[in-house]
């Protein structure tokens, strides 16, 4: 299903009205709106987690009246900090000797950029 949707606010009626046919959930009647309601904000979820109410043109039996969706985070852009990278290199060897006895990978700071 290459048409998924990135959040729950670009779920609408139609959408979910095909997945719930294609998936034997619906026969009759016509999802005729979605309402989305965060449930995780606040909370340390990382992703996107809310309930989605359904609306109905006529009632049918099994269908629901509400579904959780669950999006992953959004990816966003990142880039070397400037700042954090040179307070790293300064502090380089430091932290090499301390580790001598185990090999680490040099540590390096990112920052998220605007989307």
């Amino acid at each position: 299903m290459g048409d998924w949707p990135g959040n729950s606010a670009a779920i609408d009626a139609e959408w979910l009205d095909n997945v719930l046919r294609r998936n034997g959930v619906l026969s009759g009647a016509k999802v005729s709106n979605v309402t989305a309601a965060n449930l995780g904000v606040g909370v340390g979820i990382m992703g996107e987690v809310s309930r989605l109410s359904i609306g109905y043109d006529k009632a049918e039996p099994g269908a629901p009246s509400s579904i959780i969706a669950k999006f992953r985070r959004p990816i966003r852009s990142i880039s070397a900090s400037p700042a954090c990278s040179s307070s790293i290199r300064a502090r380089w060897p430091s932290l090499r000797s301390s580790r001598s006895t185990r090999r680490s990978a040099r540590p390096v700071c990112f920052t998220p950029t605007s989307t």
